[in-house]
């Protein structure tokens, strides 16, 4: 039924070197010129560039971003996963400055792509030989929605989680087969999908991985009392994986009714306005065409794997990875009802095409299955990954040739939004404090003038300034990381505003380090304010992370610790026993 894995190891240079060389195909525009002007650029640029510089001068995990918004800051990481600028922190080297970083941007996507494809590779290398694994990894790599996200949307944290979706897809595998030495592994796993980009963490938990882990259990041991301990360790190492992301997610999941999320279930970010069967509701049709050709593409491979997979125990796995492209697809679609409505967790995942990335990893990991059987079965499944494969050419065309255009012509509005992005750094919305009056228009922006009258308007009045007008004078003597040193002298009651957005992360403190004045949100704009008596004032704003904050990281050490001593037991038992961990398989 499946081509031996025979001699994995040994192949692994090969198979490493193709991967590599079709990865630097599909990525040479990004190494050539840097990220490109996609959906997302400018916010990679104003997060990348930030979260680099505090990297750089000791802030072990940078949350508040001080320069967004031309100097208002923003609240961006303690919401949006970290992993993938930490991998763009890795690449600092091939370029200096707030200029650079869209090389270093380019840099990281293109690096991330091949590590999509290596691990990949070693997912389909357990069920598939090394041909197979390789040719199903380089198809992985050059999928449309995977290439899309790289030339077009510019979604950092996609091209993360492609990455990382197989090291979890391996990790269920061996949990299901290994029992409990895989509990450590598959929590680490599923804790970086977490980091990396959360909306598509929830998918998999919903869709993808719990089905997986039952499918293999019960193929294991199809027994009730089997089953239950299996779910029992699935859910330990679920337990673990929050933990270990808690520092993340504790502080992401409770701390947005002090961000402006509203905007992110309005006009073009509600899933229902993203929906196949109602175009009368699309507020981005050509992303939406797009998204019913490759659900058709996928939709129709699905089925023909799944028609040619060989009857019985042997074609089951092939069988059930089809299911899933397919099933994901129709969810991706809008075609389940009941999946994006308000009262669905799946509604905050804002978009319903996300989910085209669990769709082609299962596609892939299907066909590459099929790709064992002989060969009169494989005219079909052929024809259905040339389909395929079509549309990813398209994509790379289309998208690297325009991108590339777009650089050659040296467009004046593409120079504008770059200056705009090192200079002013424009923010998303959804990352002012709550309450602000900014709203997205139709296509999901907002118009950069209103932001930059609101910020000149701001910048006239200084860093600091008293309401009423003249009630009192303040020097401010800025620190690291966005805190400072406040000198105020007051006439009479007044409040002091900074001109910074509130976010509950700061606190004041007098020269002794005693409580000072309490901060709050203060008027339209909700910039960052405190009353202060008539007389001299020496107070110093500092970081004070919200409990969330705090508790999230003793719990991911906690759990780290756990994991570490979990290991280390496994370990040594492994040893007494004298018996390895068994590789996986499914086909």
């Amino acid at each position: 039924m499946r081509e031996e894995p025979v001699k994995t190891r040994s192949a692994w240079p090969a198979s490493a070197l193709a991967v590599a060389l079709a990865a630097l195909f599909l990525v040479w525009p990004l190494l050539l010129f840097g990220a490109p002007p996609s959906h997302s650029a400018i916010y990679n640029a104003t997060w990348a560039s930030q979260f680099i510089e505090l990297l750089n001068s000791g802030v072990v995990y940078p949350r508040w971003l001080p320069g967004s918004f031309g100097g208002f800051g923003s609240s961006a990481f303690f919401f949006y996963a970290p992993v993938p600028f930490y991998w763009a922190w890795l690449h600092t080297p091939l370029a200096e400055g707030a200029a650079g970083t869209f090389r270093v941007l380019g840099a990281a996507m293109a690096t991330m792509l091949l590590a999509s494809g290596l691990s990949m590779r070693a997912w389909l290398g357990r069920h598939a030989g090394p041909r197979a694994a390789t040719a199903g990894a380089i198809i992985y790599m050059a999928m449309p929605y995977h290439l899309l996200d790289l030339y077009l949307r510019g979604s950092v944290g996609e091209v993360a989680a492609y990455a990382v979706l197989p090291l979890v897809a391996m990790a269920v595998s061996d949990l299901a087969r290994a029992g409990a030495r895989a509990v450590v592994p598959l929590a680490f796993a599923a804790a970086l999908l977490m980091c990396s980009h959360l909306p598509t963490a929830l998918a998999a938990a919903v869709f993808l991985f719990p089905a997986q882990f039952l499918f293999e259990a019960s193929r294991r041991d199809p027994g009730l009392a089997a089953l239950a301990r299996a779910a029992a360790l699935a859910a330990g190492a679920g337990i673990l994986a929050l933990g270990l992301a808690a520092a993340y997610l504790l502080p992401a999941l409770t701390l947005q009714g002090q961000a402006a999320f509203d905007v992110m279930q309005e006009a073009f970010y509600d899933p229902r306005n993203s929906l196949l069967y109602a175009p009368g509701r699309w507020r981005n049709e050509v992303m939406l065409v797009f998204v019913g050709s490759l659900c058709a593409a996928v939709g129709f491979a699905a089925i023909v794997v799944w028609r040619k997979a060989p009857a019985g125990p042997g074609g089951s796995a092939i069988r059930f990875w089809a299911g899933m492209a397919g099933f994901v697809t129709l969810a991706a679609g809008g075609l389940i009802p009941g999946l994006w409505e308000p009262w669905s967790p799946l509604f905050r995942i804002q978009f319903p095409w996300r989910l085209l990335l669990l769709a082609e990893f299962a596609i892939v990991t299907a066909v590459v299955l099929s790709g064992a059987a002989p060969w009169r079965q494989r005219s079909s499944v052929l024809a259905a990954v040339l389909c395929l494969l079509l549309g990813a050419a398209a994509v790379v065309v289309l998208g690297a040739g325009a991108w590339a255009r777009l650089h050659h012509i040296e467009t004046a509005e593409w120079h504008a939004l770059r200056a705009a992005a090192i200079e002013e750094r424009p923010d998303a919305l959804e990352y002012l404090p709550a309450g602000h009056h900014f709203r997205y228009g139709s296509d999901g922006g907002y118009a950069l003038r209103d932001f930059r009258a609101m910020s000149a308007a701001l910048a006239a009045r200084g860093p600091a300034w008293s309401d009423p007008p003249g009630a009192a004078e303040v020097t401010v003597i800025p620190g690291q990381a966005g805190e400072l040193d406040l000198a105020v002298s007051a006439a009479g009651e007044a409040w002091i505003v900074l001109r910074r957005f509130h976010f509950p992360t700061w606190r004041l403190e007098t020269a002794d380090g005693a409580a000072g004045p309490a901060l709050g949100a203060y008027g339209p704009h909700r910039l960052l304010a405190f009353r202060v008596a008539a007389g001299e004032h020496r107070l110093r704003l500092r970081w004070a992370p919200p409990p969330a904050v705090r508790l999230g990281e003793w719990l991911s050490l906690l759990s780290i610790a756990l994991a570490l001593v979990l290991m280390a037991v496994q370990r040594r038992a492994g040893r007494g026993a004298g018996t390895p961990c068994p590789r996986s398989g499914i086909a």
